[in-house]
């Protein structure tokens, strides 16, 4: 598997995780969104309304974390590959606040002002997705770090 598909494959992997805790978060109450209504926003323009909605939003939120994973996957040659994890959570972390900027940037009313267990629960995710990353691409790469 070559790298782009090991970044792919990594990120879509971490992204399952990530959004089993949005998803259970936002049951519970825990947060006024989940990671697949941003998506929906972006695409929709408003939240997804069905499930129908719902389920694209969710598909189209995963191929994004997987893009992330392609675009970490490319740079870890360039960063070095010790200290993997850390670097996979401050990837994570970074890439979560410029996902902030966008719906400011775009002027998105339903993403502009998030309650602190909402941005909590997205940061959580964000964390077990950088998480999960580094450890499906060394299982992949068949490194230990």
């Amino acid at each position: 598997m070559d790298r782009f598909y090991r970044g792919l494959t990594a990120g879509v992997g971490a992204g399952i995780p990530m959004n089993l805790w949005s998803n259970a978060a936002y049951a519970l109450g825990f947060g006024q969104l989940r990671l697949l209504d941003w998506a929906g926003v972006i695409i929709f323009g408003s939240l997804p309304q069905s499930f129908a909605q719902q389920a694209y939003a969710q598909v189209v939120q995963l191929i994004w974390v997987g893009f992330l994973g392609v675009v970490f996957a490319f740079l870890i040659p360039q960063i070095s590959s010790q200290g993997l994890l850390g670097k996979g959570v401050f990837f994570s972390m970074v890439s979560g606040l410029l996902s902030y900027a966008v719906p400011v940037l775009f002027q998105l009313p339903e993403l502009t002002v998030l309650d602190l267990p909402t941005v909590l629960n997205n940061h959580i995710g964000g964390l077990i997705w950088g998480l999960g990353l580094v450890y499906i691409l060394c299982r992949l790469d068949g490194e230990k770090n």
